[in-house]
């Protein structure tokens, strides 16, 4: 990779701040300000009848993660829907501006996606022990065995802790790995004077966006429905 620095050549430095994490925190402020001016608009013009594309948009990825939510939690998940619905649309934005020249994504930056896997670290025991109480929580930390309750309960916390650092990784490499892809394809575009060849990278990379904060939707999901399920007796 030479002398690539991904994240380096592209991006709006913050004041104050120096090299790479004054870009990532930047563009980390752009995406917020996006989301929350398209928000608010969304909200300004909310209509009943004839609603707007960007309205309609809305509702259905709402109600789309709304039924995954009950789906994989029961009733009781729609609760948690604002806290999954802004992870997704968060990380979504975050994906795809590193699509626009200049720009480059947040997620493609440790510290932000570790960040996000923290929420939903703390949220999963909250869900937990709001949901089944702090005693069938600890039991199910527990495991079945009293003699055996020490070992499973540093294994089930070890299990807790391992979860942010899968979150963090693997949306981290899928990023980081499709701007790295992005930006050498250009460099080749670029030096055989062929520019077209850098459009069919864009719907992978529009696929790849969406999937990830698909599945940094998903899995707190799933992780909020386990701990929602260790109070029940099977």
């Amino acid at each position: 990779m030479g002398g690539l620095e991904v994240g380096m050549e592209f991006g709006i430095p913050f004041p104050g701040l120096g090299g790479h994490d004054s870009v990532i925190f930047t563009n980390t402020l752009i995406v917020m300000v996006l989301i929350f001016v398209l928000g608010l608009l969304i909200v300004r013009r909310l209509r009943l009848e004839r609603p707007s594309k960007p309205q309609l948009v809305l509702e259905m990825t709402l109600n789309w993660l709304k039924g995954l939510m009950r789906d994989i939690i029961g009733e009781s998940g729609v609760r948690y829907l604002p806290l999954i619905a802004t992870l997704f649309i968060f990380v979504l934005f975050a994906n795809l501006i590193g699509l626009v020249p200049g720009l480059v994504s947040p997620t493609s930056n440790l510290n932000t996606n570790f960040g996000l896997a923290m929420i939903v670290f703390i949220a999963t025991p909250y869900v937990g022990i709001r949901e089944v109480g702090i005693k069938s929580f600890l039991r199910h930390r527990m495991g079945p065995v009293l003699a055996l309750a020490p070992l499973m309960f540093v294994l089930e916390t070890i299990g807790e802790f391992s979860r942010p650092i899968s979150l963090t990784m693997r949306l981290f490499g899928n990023i980081m790995g499709e701007e790295i892809l992005v930006m050498v394809i250009n460099k080749i575009a670029t030096m055989i004077y062929y520019v077209p060849i850098t459009v069919i990278i864009l719907p992978l990379s529009l696929i790849t966006g969406l999937v990830q904060a698909f599945i940094f939707a998903l899995l707190p999901t799933i992780y909020f429905g386990g701990a929602s399920a260790w109070g029940e007796k099977h």
